[in-house]
């Protein structure tokens, strides 16, 4: 009996194992194949191919033939291979199969594939683009470090394990239709990542969409559980869900940041307020019954607020979004500040700023058509601001410290940028200065650590230490209308050229840029030695 026992394991473990063999194609990439008994196989090597390669959708043992439905670990470590054609058959690309392809641009052929394994495609760090409609499963860690991948789709996963987008630097919009669960660190630390569609996810994981750059999200009445570190740089989510969805609480990783604003449906809110993890922020709560968004024209008022009249005591903490027409003061300044504790978005563009005796900050009040110092000063909840285009002048401190100021519209009059005047803004990524503009004080744009680019059309004086701290920008062109430049105007930059376009060298300091050394000056061909022997400029 043992022995009849013994022998039909013997023989079930003799016809489960998959039949191994090698095959040459026409040509002459040698594939490793791992065959079973169904006629299916799956290629798990390749040898002497180039930089393109097609994978057979049949492979050969002697004359028996097997269709190739999976891929596992084929091309790991290949720092050769460029571009891959799947064939049709493929339904599976499995752990490991393109790992560390560091030169793999493009793959071809994913229509049918319905699953990607544990790392298969973890630091393809030139891979640009996938298209995997039938997808289901996406393993873990399977496009870690893609950091060119900018172009995904995938309608019909469902399931996305832990870290699976990790560091996916040029991912910028993911649409996900038919997921339900998105697991730990998914797309943790895709920097450039502003927008994502989840409107059947059931489940978030620990820091899925943590460091990310989504400003706005939506999360549907499907979602159950969110876990902690997640959208901590939206400024606005709106919730889905009457009953709150659970949500995990850390304290090493925050969640909501303390600027964001969270709509929740209006039978909901106290729920809201009152749940566990979910009540830290129930002062950043309103309604989405509540109006949120006003566009308004008013009259500047001798000793009131025309804008406090027309939206009403009541509404004032609700206003997220905010254009306003015609004229207003330093009492409508002062509503603006004080009032409107969650004003994220202001349009000025179409109103004027008139004067006015009542000091909106201690020492300052309104003058025609001038932004005065301290008016936006300090708003950490304000993300873009549109000045209005009749001002002609911002003065200091006029828009400082907005820690989480992301856009900025100058007037296209305006000729005078004050001192610290948009300093310490360190979320601010891009501003375009009008030809008018002749004036940048000290410090004006002092550690606005995220401005990547600037361009100076008539300006003539640049002040001390007006892009200190600025370490994004990498050029810096210097227009024939600049008279001179400041002590540390460009100092803490990450500078690497300068462009000179005055035949004479105009006045700079000693200390003017931080990267002397380092950057490469351009200047007219006619202007070597005038350069060149100039003291400041010659370092």
């Amino acid at each position: 009996m043992k022995r009849l026992l013994f022998l039909s394991l013997f023989l079930l473990a003799t016809v489960v194992q998959a039949l191994a063999f090698d095959y040459t194609d026409a040509n002459g990439v040698t594939w490793t194949c791992s065959a079973e008994s169904d006629g299916t196989a799956t290629i798990t090597g390749a040898a002497d191919y180039g930089t393109e390669v097609t994978v057979p959708g049949t492979v050969y043992d002697g004359e028996q033939a097997y269709t190739t439905t999976a891929l596992s670990g084929t091309f790991n470590g290949s720092a050769k291979i460029v571009k891959v054609t799947l064939p049709e058959t493929v339904k599976k690309i499995e752990d490991s199969s393109f790992r560390d392809c560091s030169n793999l641009v493009s793959i071809e052929g994913t229509e049918n594939v319905t699953s990607i394994g544990y790392q298969a495609f973890m630091n393809c760090s030139s891979f640009t683009s996938i298209d995997i409609p039938l997808i289901t499963t996406i393993d873990g860690a399977a496009f870690w470090c893609c950091s060119s991948l900018a172009v995904v789709n995938m309608p019909s996963v469902s399931v996305i394990g832990n870290q699976a987008f990790v560091s996916c630097s040029a991912l910028k919009a993911v649409d996900l239709p038919k997921v339900t669960s998105i697991s730990e660190d998914a797309f943790s630390d895709c920097s450039s990542l502003e927008s994502v569609n989840l409107p059947m996810v059931t489940s978030i994981g620990n820091k899925a969409f943590y460091s990310t750059s989504i400003t706005e999200v939506s999360l549907p009445a499907t979602l159950q559980s969110l876990g902690y570190g997640n959208f901590g740089s939206a400024v606005k989510v709106v919730l889905g869900s009457v009953t709150p969805p659970t949500l995990a609480t850390s304290s090493g990783y925050g969640g909501f940041s303390s600027v964001a604003i969270l709509m929740i449906p209006e039978a909901s809110l106290e729920a809201y307020k009152s749940a566990v993890g979910w009540n830290k922020y129930a002062g950043q709560m309103l309604s989405q019954s509540d109006v949120v968004d006003y566009d308004v024209t008013t009259t500047a008022q001798d000793n009131t607020s025309g804008l406090h009249d027309i939206i009403g005591e009541d509404n004032l903490n609700k206003v997220v979004s905010l254009k306003v027409k015609g004229t207003i003061n330093g009492y409508d300044i002062m509503v603006l500040r004080n009032k409107m504790t969650n004003l994220h978005w202001l349009d000025l563009s179409e109103a004027h700023i008139v004067a006015n005796p009542y000091e909106y900050y201690t020492g300052y009040h309104t003058e025609d058509n001038v932004v005065g110092a301290c008016a936006f000063y300090h708003l950490d909840k304000l993300v873009s601001i549109k000045l209005p285009n009749s001002a002609t002048s911002i003065d200091d401190d006029g828009v400082g410290y907005c820690s989480n100021l992301i856009e900025v519209v100058l007037p296209n009059k305006v000729v005078t940028i004050g001192s610290y005047a948009f300093g310490y803004c360190g979320k601010l990524k891009k501003i375009e200065f009008p030809p008018t503009l002749k004036n940048i004080g000290n410090n004006a744009f002092d550690n606005c650590s995220s401005l990547v680019q600037i361009e100076l059309p008539g300006v003539e004086t640049i002040e001390y230490d007006a892009f200190s701290g600025c370490n994004k920008i990498k050029s810096i062109r210097i227009p024939s209308t600049v008279k001179s430049v400041g002590d540390n105007a460009f100092n803490g930059s990450g500078i690497k050229d300068v462009y000179a376009y005055t035949v004479e060298p105009i006045k700079i300091s000693q200390s003017t840029f931080s990267t002397y050394t380092t950057a490469t000056l351009h200047i007219p061909t006619q202007s070597f030695n005038n350069y060149y022997w100039n003291t400041e400029w010659s370092q």
